[in-house]
């Protein structure tokens, strides 16, 4: 049995946990995924499934989350209300250094023996 959520939203909470489900800062910047949100999903609107959906499907193009949760939970400290809380693991960053050497010798000739 599924529980429906509905109330308007109060707050919307956008979190990033490790692969361990621990809060942590993220590399992401917040703006970033705020532009991707449905605007019926930002606080003073009545909560809607179907908002939470296109939050998952506008997100998920960005490539930079293993895991993407949008979960609906009542706020305790307004009856009939909902928060929203986005909850994101971000991909693990790998960087790859490089480095190149350019040689050009000009005038090498090697001259045979006659």
């Amino acid at each position: 049995m599924m529980k429906v959520v509905e109330g308007d939203i109060t707050q919307l909470v956008i979190q990033f946990q490790d692969e361990l489900g621990n809060v942590v800062e993220g590399n992401t910047q917040v703006p970033v995924v705020l532009m991707e949100l449905p605007k019926r999903l930002r606080q003073g609107y009545v909560f809607n499934i179907e908002a939470g959906k296109q939050a998952l499907t506008n997100i998920k193009p960005l490539r930079l989350f293993s895991n993407i949760e949008v979960n609906p939970r009542p706020d305790e400290k307004n009856e009939g209300a909902i928060v929203v809380e986005i909850i994101l693991k971000e991909f693990e960053h790998k960087s790859v250094d490089v480095s190149t050497v350019w040689n050009i010798v000009h005038g090498l000739v090697e001259e045979l023996p006659h």
